[in-house]
């Protein structure tokens, strides 16, 4: 939105200068132009002193100069011959082009201390906002908003170092919960388990549960489980079980309050597979420390875990907690970049948009001096 406030023209005589200066409506447009380019007036009296005294040739034949005569044409110089009484810091010359327009852009806005590069960023939004996306607080800088600045550069050096420190530290805990799994936890021990307090619900022994391999490690007389036992090495344990005739004796096995089994044993190193060995208590007969317990020293529908279980959950929390955070701190980086940049753009689009004076000289036979109130 463009106002412009158009002052009465100007006639340089005593009387008429002396009634614009009583006019603040006219002076005040006329002193801003001014302060804005104080080198105008300066050209101006050079350009009308140069031509005051401009030489002009005069044809002479047979005059009389001292006592000699001379003929030919001769150059003299000539006052010129218009007479003003307008002081010289004050004549607009007509030779001057015009119109002309001076703004507070021409004068660098605010920020003639930038120059190159920094200086596009502090002139163009769309610059300053990729400048800022990419490294949050550079645009900020081109603007000189140094406490912006501080800010963004501190919450994404921040963000990256927690995240670094979270992630590096949640991959290590989630490797060592795996181990943990692998090393204390046995599918084997677990089908034995449910065919030693749950064969009569749902009908299969331990040697209908082997796969090829186990049954080629099954001894006939040697035991209930045909001398099988859990090596708590996942090598030898997973290839023993035939986890799906496992999962059909789950899906019959019931707690002692009428209820089945709510799960089904994951695939074989799943990331499901770790989670539920520590989450529900019927797979808790799997652990180490509870198959080398004395029978009935632990129960499945008391709740009654080995420590083992407990142990193995409370580093899947911890190593969750780690990665969550991680996650929060990236999306913490990007929400940086996203804040810098729309920061960056809108604080030069406001800036451009602010009520800012421009001055606008004609220059003519008659001059006039105007303002342009932009916002």
């Amino acid at each position: 939105m463009v106002f412009t406030i158009m002052p009465r023209v100007l006639n340089f005589t005593k009387s008429g200068f002396s009634a614009h200066l009583r006019s603040m409506r006219t002076i005040i447009p006329f002193v801003i132009a001014f302060l804005i380019n104080p080198a105008m007036p300066d050209a101006i009296q050079a350009r009308s002193t140069a031509g005051a005294t401009r030489p002009e040739p005069v044809e002479s034949v047979g005059n009389v100069i001292d006592g000699t005569e001379t003929s030919g044409t001769q150059t003299a110089s000539i006052p010129d011959k218009t007479t003003d009484t307008t002081p010289l810091s004050l004549r607009i010359s007509p030779a001057l082009p015009g119109p002309r327009h001076v703004s507070f852009s021409d004068l660098d806005g605010g920020n003639s201390r930038n120059s190159g590069f920094m200086h596009t960023l502090a002139t163009n939004p769309g610059y300053a906002f990729l400048a800022s996306a990419l490294v949050p607080g550079l645009g900020q800088a081109a603007n000189r908003q140094w406490w912006k600045t501080a800010l963004f550069v501190a919450v994404e050096a921040a963000a990256i170092g927690v995240y670094i420190h979270r992630e590096n530290r949640g991959r290590d805990g989630e490797r060592y919960y795996e181990q943990f799994g692998n090393q204390n936890w046995s599918v084997v021990a677990y089908a034995q388990y449910l065919v030693t307090n749950h064969g009569d619900e749902h009908g299969k022994s331990f040697r209908d549960l082997l796969d090829d391999d186990g049954e080629s490690l099954y001894v006939e007389g040697a035991g209930p489980f045909g001398g099988i036992k859990p090596a708590f090495d996942t090598d030898i344990d997973w290839a023993i079980i035939d986890i799906t005739q496992l999962r059909i004796a789950e899906r019959n096995s019931f707690y002692a309050t009428g209820f089945a089994f709510s799960h089904d044993l994951p695939e074989y190193g799943s990331q499901q597979y770790y989670e539920l060995m520590s989450k529900y208590f019927q797979f808790g007969p799997g652990w180490q420390e509870w198959f080398v317990s004395e029978p009935g020293r632990f129960n499945v529908d008391a709740g009654i875990m080995p420590e083992q279980f407990w142990y193995h959950a409370q580093i899947g929390f911890d190593f969750n907690d780690d990665l969550s955070l991680a996650r929060n701190m990236l999306t913490l980086i990007v929400t940086n970049h996203f804040v810098a940049a729309f920061d960056a753009f809108f604080t030069q689009k406001l800036r451009a948009a602010r009520m800012q004076p421009t001055a606008s000289m004609e220059y003519g036979l008659r001059p006039t001096i105007g303002m342009q109130l932009r916002f």
